[in-house]
């Protein structure tokens, strides 16, 4: 029985093996890609970042000063700027920064793997999704733009996250161990979840679904004290650094909208990217006017949600 079990890990492993070499050889023509669009800006121009200490990426804005733009967007994405001088210490051409992208998104399609076991999805069928969910030509954005980085470096520390927290594999895992074991796993899965926020916003919805894991589960007051802590502090640390990062600077109200307007622009936008999802080879360069809805994709996103 012994060997059968060894054998069985081995050919899982082999074709865990083969699954993140199928996905590398589907994007491995977008090591050949140049700059584009906001790389320009972002990653090849020279912008204050570059020079920056830690503390100060930790509290400046993601889109740099520049002529180049005229319109200062609220976003605070400080770790995908610590990934781009990370690139730029291996040598700073596109070929870096690509790889970069790439191998983050083969950690991420393995990760997604481990939580959907953990979860409870067998080992063949976290297989299936992983592959199937790598090679999905909607993310194939986010993948081959050095800018797209931002949601590509969120869901891996988001599904990091989800990997190590201890209730995720429901109340027959026994891999969280005791008490202080489970501290030290929600603690880093605490971390994992600020580093998600940081580099995109969209990182919010793993701490959603940190939060539904604990209270679905039926978590123990103990529980609820430990996930409070750990989901909760990140959030806090976030919004601190957030809010001294826009202190100082004034942001464009140009695109400002109302309560409603901006609840159905976020049912349009989920009704468009379902209807991408399902037809991923019709490519578009445009999904909408800010402002002006689309009613049928509002009415589809509000279903899809």
């Amino acid at each position: 029985m012994t060997d059968r079990n060894e054998l069985r890990r081995l050919l899982l492993f082999a074709v865990a093996v083969l699954v993140l070499f199928l996905l590398a050889r589907v994007y491995a023509p977008a090591l050949e890609g140049a700059f584009v669009w906001d790389d320009h800006l972002l990653v090849e121009g020279d912008a204050a970042y570059r020079h920056a200490t830690f503390g100060q990426i930790m509290t400046r804005p993601f889109w740099p000063a520049s002529p180049l733009t005229d319109v200062v967007a609220p976003y605070f994405r400080p770790l995908v700027l610590l990934s781009y001088r990370f690139d730029m210490a291996l040598g700073g051409s596109p070929r870096e920064f690509h790889f970069t992208n790439v191998a983050l998104h083969l950690t991420t399609c393995l990760l997604l793997g481990v939580v959907a076991v953990r979860a409870g999805a067998s080992y063949p069928s976290a297989l299936i999704a992983s592959l199937t969910w790598g090679a999905l030509p909607r993310l194939t954005e986010a993948v081959t733009w050095i800018s797209g980085r931002t949601d590509v470096l969120a869901a891996c520390f988001g599904f990091a996250a989800l990997a190590l927290w201890p209730e995720t594999g429901g109340a027959g895992d026994t891999s969280g161990g005791g008490t202080a074991r489970r501290w030290g796993r929600s603690v880093g899965s605490g971390v994992f979840l600020f580093c998600s926020i940081a580099s995109k916003e969209v990182g919010v919805a793993f701490g959603v679904a940190l939060g539904l894991i604990v209270v679905l589960r039926g978590g123990t007051r103990a529980t609820l004290v430990r996930a409070g802590t750990c989901i909760g502090l990140p959030l806090v640390v976030y919004l601190g650094l957030r809010a001294s990062a826009f202190a100082l600077v004034e942001v464009s109200s140009g695109r400002e909208l109302g309560f409603g307007a901006r609840f159905v622009t976020v049912l349009e936008a989920a009704g468009r990217y379902l209807a991408m999802t399902l037809d991923p080879f019709h490519s578009r360069t445009s999904i909408g006017l800010i402002g002006k809805p689309d009613a049928t994709h509002a009415v589809v996103g509000a279903i899809a949600i």
